[in-house]
């Protein structure tokens, strides 16, 4: 195939090329040779060949729906292989770089690039009108219907077309913008202005006489629109993440010359036809009201874009802070008007499938919701005018979706990320400013007191923004181990109950800094958790149900000692049965203690020592004694167990090490059950914290060694996660570090016991585990360090090989810096020159090529 196709002409050879790899009959090595056919021709001929494609993308055939699919396919190859050209050949990566084969590749001249953006531009503007890749091209605005031939309309309706289209125009943009493609955003913007003048032409005449050439004329029109907006708005994501000088300012100056035509010729008519339409009583066809939808959110998407990086400078400007006060007055007016709707929509129709229309409007809610968060977040001082509506629509609309238990996580979330981000705002709390009154006004000490106890209500929700509940990595019964690890990873963006826990810690911080600012306004979520935690009668109450200790109590009594009885929002039974929710109360209010930490030490006499000796400690060993009954009689998970070693954690700078009840020996007990996989995950997390607090009270650290060690290659032997195993090997180079700092001893028998399983941990990571072979390392490191020089050769035939394995593999690269630390322990540690260790000299001269190896 490579013969025949060097003999024919080069556009005949890239159209049977892409033909090729796009047939499904195609046999793989065919394809190969396509492939390989076509970079040589990119290489050898790159102007010619992105003319090529440019031809193709511009192909039609409409004379039957078979060829006009075979002709969709080809423009697709096409698009597809011009971005790759583009990204390959367009601009000079090299910066200086003195490299032969940098030297000698080809890149696009001046002249077919200009072809390039002009051809895609008219493109996406004019379905391509008049464009010839051999001749200079200008861009083609379309004014009337009857410019339009089959062709281009054609290439108009191409949706798949338009989306590359769009996203190879972005791609031109960034390697161009600011310095070249002045016009790119001009003539975007200019295209939706026209296209926007000749709709709302024709819709007046249409409302006086329905005519089969006056719709035609709308839809084509509203296709030019809808494809110049999805340009504009992948354009302007793709340079907004230019971080240099040169671009802000250029972005600045973008949104200071075109918000007001965005917003007059996109936005507000978007979002006026999309209610007309949803509002009238006519009937609609649903995929046009979903395209309408779409289109709207793209307007919002590219106002969004211009406030977030601009608003500071746009409400500096006289003229164009109109523009934003009308835009963010209309978002909140809207907003207004459809959150209730949607939340009425879906708490009526919580199990029914939800339509095309109703995903695509709450999409559209989304974006203007997501829009606010980010331009507040971004410009907290410049959106201090328009601060106070959003704050009671998106309080207001929290509490009516928690009160009516509305599953729409992902506004939740949106609406406790604000409220954090506008709480948690110093110049908002802390200065004497107009901004300062308006904090205080709203976050009255009522608010705070009432959202914080909804708050904890939701800390136990796990679910994302779409309501789902991931059961492989969010459910405790189904993977322990998977839970751990996605509860360390949760995020406040994608977790109602990480986002609550955000808000909440973000309260407390705030009341801090209003405090000082404002004489005499008391802080009220720390006494009241506080209170919360005095309530030992409760948590004793808990702990009995969780442990299997107190069996068919009567459920009045139970309601009697729930923590957040007062809570009207929600039922104590909606964690299944009432004595599951009285736990999980307990759960999140230990969980808020743990996030307070350090502020709640001290405060109202409050002391988490003396708290864990009347209180946690007792109920921890309790739970540690009734945990091997436990799971004989109930199906109960060790909830407060768990919490309680996790709190632990958390204050292991507040605990007493020597209390009678000894947190330490407590963690490894939990350690070292054969139990839950996440409990005992958490117990390293535990005895890693309480650790650097042995060092006046050694033996107790002493004390644990002969039941820790195994416990811990016992647990990473249970773990699948390499983040698990690490973790587990971690703890133990660190036990092992501790004990030799405060003159602890270690049997031969444990050592033995340490080292024995090293090389089989080695040659067992591969993959993702190749990590655990750092931890291997440095657990032989830190055992030559503890027995010394006497005996530090006896893990030569171990170490050695090892650390000539780490500079030898080409996989084992990353390790180069933790062999070369061990080889420098055991040199150290050597009472003479030893051919053992000396045989790794040899690999000298290729570490000495990185000056940090030959430091």
């Amino acid at each position: 195939m490579m013969t025949t196709m060097n003999n024919q002409p080069l556009h005949s050879q890239v159209q049977a090329s892409l033909q090729c790899i796009t047939s499904s009959t195609s046999q793989p090595q065919s394809i190969r040779q396509a492939q390989e056919t076509l970079l040589a021709l990119e290489s050898d001929h790159v102007d010619e060949y992105v003319n090529c494609l440019l031809s193709l993308i511009g192909a039609t055939s409409p004379s039957s729906p078979v060829e006009e699919n075979a002709a969709s396919t080809l423009r697709l190859a096409a698009i597809l292989s011009l971005k790759a050209a583009i990204s390959r050949r367009w601009k000079d990566r090299g910066r200086g770089r003195a490299d032969a084969n940098e030297q000698k590749k080809k890149y696009l001249s001046e002249h077919v690039k200009q072809l390039v953006r002009i051809f895609i531009v008219n493109l996406i503007i004019a379905g391509g009108r008049n464009t010839n890749s051999s001749n200079d091209i200008g861009i083609n605005f379309i004014t009337n219907v009857n410019e339009i031939d089959a062709q281009q309309l054609e290439l108009l309706q191409d949706r798949q077309l338009q989306h590359n289209a769009a996203s190879l125009l972005s791609k031109v943009g960034r390697l161009d913008l600011p310095l070249k493609f002045h016009e790119l955003i001009p003539t975007l913007v200019e295209a939706v202005k026209r296209s926007q003048e000749v709709i709302a032409t024709t819709t007046t005449i249409l409302d006086a006489q329905s005519h089969p050439n006056i719709i035609m004329q709308t839809q084509a029109f509203q296709l030019i629109q809808y494809n110049a907006m999805n340009a504009l708005e992948a354009t302007l994501s793709e340079i907004s993440t230019q971080r240099i000088l040169v671009g802000r300012k250029y972005r600045n100056s973008i949104s200071l010359q075109y918000l007001g035509s965005v917003v007059e010729y996109g936005f507000v008519p978007s979002l006026n036809n999309l209610q007309a339409s949803l509002t009238t009583n006519a009937t609609v066809d649903e995929q046009e009201s979903v395209l309408s939808v779409q289109y709207a959110a793209l307007c919002s998407r590219v106002v969004c874009h211009m406030l977030n990086s601009s608003l500071s400078k746009l409400v500096d400007d006289a003229t164009a802070v109109i523009v934003v006060d009308h835009t963010l007055t209309f978002i909140h007016k809207f907003l207004s008007e459809w959150l209730p709707r949607m939340i009425t929509e879906q708490n009526n129709n919580a199990s029914d499938s939800t339509t095309p229309l109703v995903k695509a409007m709450k999409e559209l809610l989304h974006v203007h919701c997501d829009m606010i968060v980010e331009v507040q977040n971004s410009h907290p001082g410049a959106f201090v005018r328009y601060l106070e509506p959003f704050l009671n629509l998106f309080h207001s609309s929290l509490m009516a979706m928690v009160e009516k238990r509305v599953s729409a996580n992902g506004f939740v979330i949106c609406f406790l990320t604000f409220l954090g981000n506008v709480a948690g705002t110093p110049q908002y709390s802390e200065h004497a400013e107009p901004a300062n009154i308006l904090w205080v006004n709203f976050f009255s000490p009522q608010l705070m007191l009432s959202l914080s106890h909804i708050l904890l209500h939701l800390f136990n929700n796990q679910e994302g923004v779409d309501g789902d509940d991931d059961t492989d990595s969010h459910q405790w019964k189904d993977d322990p181990e998977a839970f751990f690890q996605w509860e360390l990873q949760r995020s406040c963006d994608e977790d109602v109950g990480s986002a609550a826990q955000n808000l909440f810690l973000a309260l407390v911080e705030a009341e801090f800094a209003v405090q000082s600012v404002i004489q005499g306004r008391e802080k009220v979520v720390l006494p009241w958790l506080i209170d919360l935690l005095g309530n030992v009668a409760s948590q004793r109450l808990a702990v009995e149900i969780e442990g299997g200790m107190s069996r068919n109590i009567d459920a009045e009594i139970i309601r009697q000692a729930v923590p957040l009885v007062a809570a009207h929002h929600t039922s104590v039974t909606q964690h299944g049965s009432i004595e599951d929710a009285f736990v999980m109360q307990w759960d999140a209010i230990y969980t808020a203690a743990g996030l307070v930490g350090a502020m709640l030490e001290g405060h109202s006499g409050f002391d988490f020592g003396s708290w864990f000796e009347n209180c946690l400690g007792p109920n921890l060993s309790l739970l540690l004694q009734q945990s091997g009954s436990q799971q004989q009689h109930h199906s109960y998970l060790p909830v407060l167990q768990r919490r309680i070693i996790w709190l632990v954690s958390c204050t292991a700078n507040h605990v007493n090490i020597s209390s009678q009840f000894n947190p330490l020996g407590m963690a490894v007990t939990a350690l070292s059950r054969p139990d839950d996989v996440c409990l005992r995950l958490t117990a390293v997390q535990a005895v890693d914290a309480l650790l650097p607090y042995c060092e006046d009270t050694p033996h107790l650290l002493h004390s644990i060694t002969e039941a820790s060690i195994p416990a811990l290659f016992r647990l990473a032997n249970d773990c699948d996660e390499v983040e698990s195993r690490s973790s587990c090997l971690d703890l133990l180079s660190n036990i092992i570090t501790y004990v030799s700092c405060t003159g602890g001893l270690l049997s031969t028998e444990l050592l033995n016991s340490i080292v024995a399983p090293l090389s089989t941990i080695w040659e067992n990571a591969d993959g993702q585990n190749l990590l655990l072979r750092r931890n291997v390392l440095s657990i032989l490191a830190c055992v030559a360090s503890f027995v010394g020089p006497d005996e530090a050769a006896a893990l030569y035939p171990l170490a050695l090989p090892l650390i000539d394995d780490s500079f030898g593999r080409e996989e084992n690269v990353f390790l180069v810096d933790e062999a070369l630390k061990i080889w420098w322990v055991l040199l150290q540690l050597s009472k003479g020159y030893d051919p053992l260790l000396g045989k790794l000299y040899l690999r000298a001269p290729a570490l000495s090529k990185d000056l940090e190896h030959v430091k």
